[in-house]
């Protein structure tokens, strides 16, 4: 997720220029001078690391002045201090109340944080129809990473009833409003054919359009289009990009799917040591099936020795 935090850094630069070279200090002075939103922003430079090096303790102190002074972004920013433990001992009791100060005030932000408290069960009981709530309302306000998230639970039945159909409408919704895993989510809809029918066509443009947003699912859905002629010709040449793409996004999958590649001669020549190190990535990556298949492979290597 593209945090409002990083958001205000680079409005920050837009209006005001880099924090560096002086920059900051002009945060701080008017911080100094009372002015709330600047402890804000000065608290963010210093959480991001951006021009300044690096200091949660002191991103601390400034989100509180900004908190303290009803600035929404300083606590938030005070939520994520708590539940990254960012110079504190982590602490999800505190990082829950701040982040519902945020939520409270329309902050989208907060309002995800709480949802990926409560689906997780980070310093709370998982409460998948709490976190269908709070998903809810910040997508409401235009978070679009709280709307894949509904539409992921609605495709998985999680605190609602499985419903392909307001799953499809919340993986649009992220989609339009630029989210490229809610593109990949999308295209899997009319490739896998929930709820609609399937539409290899229809899937492969989202699933380009999210590769082109860099999400990696998206570029490994679309290499397998290619690779296994879903839409027009099989082309080995374009299914190898994408995989690759993927898989140097670290997509276990992308990596997997190279190596059968070499293992099959798909469009390559046979090469079982490229096909090994591939899945060395894809078992890196969490994939298991490829790490049994890595070992057997390395096996075959030093029984060849």
């Amino acid at each position: 997720m593209f945090s409002r935090l990083r958001r205000i850094v680079l409005l920050c630069i837009l209006l005001f220029g880099t924090a560096n070279a002086g920059g900051i200090d002009r945060y701080e002075k008017a911080c100094s001078g009372g002015d709330s939103a600047a402890c804000a922003f000065a608290g963010v430079f210093y959480y991001t690391g951006h021009g300044v090096k690096e200091n949660s303790l002191k991103a601390k102190s400034y989100f509180e002045k900004a908190c303290s002074n009803t600035v929404v972004d300083g606590c938030f920013g005070l939520g994520l201090i708590y539940y990254k433990g960012r110079g504190v001992k982590r602490d999800y009791a505190k990082a829950q109340g701040y982040f519902s100060r945020a939520c409270n005030k329309s902050y989208s932000d907060g309002c995800y944080r709480l949802g990926v408290m409560f689906a997780r069960g980070k310093g709370v009981r998982q409460d998948w129809s709490k976190a269908w709530g709070y998903f809810r309302r910040a997508c409401s306000d235009g978070d679009e990473e709280s709307c894949v998230n509904l539409g992921l639970l609605y495709a998985r039945g999680k605190g609602v009833k499985r419903d392909w159909t307001m799953a499809r409408k919340y993986f649009a919704r992220a989609c339009d409003e630029g989210s490229a895993k809610g593109c990949s989510n999308y295209g899997l809809i009319y490739a896998k054919g929930k709820g609609v029918r399937q539409d290899w066509k229809r899937a492969k443009s989202l699933f380009l359009k999210a590769c082109s947003g860099d999400d990696p699912r998206g570029c490994s859905n679309l290499g397998l289009i290619y690779s296994e002629a879903r839409v027009g010709e099989r082309d080995y040449g374009l299914a190898r990009k994408y995989f690759d793409k993927a898989c140097r996004a670290e997509d276990a999958t992308g990596c997997s799917n190279l190596a059968y590649m070499y293992i099959s001669e798909q469009g390559v020549a046979r090469d079982y040591a490229k096909a090994r190190l591939f899945f060395e990535k894809a078992c890196h990556y969490g994939d298991r099936e490829s790490c049994a298949n890595y070992q057997l492979l390395d096996a075959n290597v030093q029984h060849k020795k």
